[in-house]
């Protein structure tokens, strides 16, 4: 509970009152990760982030992952076909959580797990290995019959090479769900280019600048995070990585340490993936190729400048919806999630799932 509370007070910028949830107490998304973390050195494994919300007080959080130790609740039977959800390499996060609670309990979401940080430092670690484990994970929910796939941010991109391989396998993709994601080579991907070494120096010079105001907004711990994590995500790092990992303890005694700690390696393991996804990503493949199953993209009213109306995907898809919803990259999910899962659960009952 005092980890809790100390966290709080940082991201908060208030002191740890129980009268106040933390969206009234000014958190953020992140900022309620960063709780979450700190509960997971606490307890000692890894918290499903569907049980955790912003209306929660200090107390409702403690609750929430002792309710997450007692055991997994019974699952809930649903008529419905399972949708598998690729979130953004960050992994799952609050904001997907309360998208999946917005489109109601009829959707029976699957959020896909890319695994612990460790995953991501093997000798060898691609896009092959991403799409592999996603794979494996539809096929041991739903082994046969059409599926339906979608993803967020970059996990749209991976959802999408997962949807080619399902269709090369003979498996049906009745739908496939872009969550506002460019295709793989159009502007406005969020993914580096390869040797962009420049580019990578301005942005860690920014982050060094903005370090001095994080002290005021409560988010030194994950920008110093970010920091420290930024020169080390090559393949030559690995290595020294895996040593760390496999000597790191958990770090209850001090809840800033243990925050740290989990943002830097939440950062290695975001960086590895988005690599290994812009290294494998795609090219335009010929007319007959190309994926035969409905696609429905949800494009943001506020898109990056340069970006095309379809974000490049009627290159790479047969049957391709566009269907606008408000807010850019990031406020479709959190001021407009309504709207945007209003518009999700449309375009699933459209393609009679």
């Amino acid at each position: 509970m005092q980890a809790v509370a100390q966290t709080w007070a940082v991201v908060t910028g208030h002191p740890a009152e129980d009268a106040l949830s933390f969206d009234e107490a000014g958190g953020d998304s992140l900022g309620l990760m960063e709780i979450v973390f700190v509960l997971e050195e606490v307890v000692g494994c890894k918290l499903p982030l569907d049980h955790f919300h912003p209306g929660l007080t200090i107390s409702g959080f403690v609750d929430q992952a002792l309710i997450c130790l007692s055991g997994p609740a019974e699952p809930i039977a649903s008529a419905a076909a399972p949708i598998f959800l690729c979130p953004a390499m960050y992994g799952d996060l609050p904001y997907l959580a309360d998208f999946r609670r917005h489109c109601g309990d009829a959707m029976d979401f699957v959020t896909i797990d890319y695994g612990p940080w460790q995953d991501c430092l093997i000798p060898g670690f691609t896009l092959g290995t991403l799409v592999d484990l996603v794979v494996t994970a539809i096929e041991q929910r739903q082994p046969s019959g059409p599926v339906t796939i979608g993803g967020f941010s970059a996990g749209a991109r991976l959802s999408f090479e997962v949807a080619r391989v399902l269709e090369n396998r003979g498996r049906e993709v009745k739908l496939l769900a872009l969550l506002d994601a460019p295709a793989p080579g159009c502007v406005g991907a969020d993914l580096e280019p390869e040797g962009a070494a420049p580019n990578r120096l301005r942005a860690w010079w920014w982050g060094m600048n903005r370090l001095y105001s994080a002290r005021r907004d409560g988010t030194m711990t994950r920008r110093l995070g970010r920091l420290l994590a930024a020169p080390f995500v090559g393949d030559w790092a690995a290595p020294l990585w895996r040593a760390v990992a496999r000597r790191s303890r958990p770090l209850r005694s001090n809840a800033d340490l243990a925050s740290l700690w989990h943002w830097i390696r939440h950062y290695i393991a975001v960086s590895r993936r988005t690599n290994a996804l812009n290294r494998g990503a795609s090219k335009v493949p010929p007319p007959e190729a190309r994926l035969a199953g409905r696609t429905v993209l949800f494009r943001c009213a506020v898109p990056h400048r340069r970006a095309l109306p379809d974000y490049g995907w009627d290159q790479f898809v047969r049957q391709l919806t566009v269907v606008p919803v408000a807010g850019n990259h990031y406020t479709m999910l959190t001021d407009h999630v309504a709207q945007t899962a209003a518009a999700f659960i449309t375009a699933v009952q459209v393609s009679g799932l």
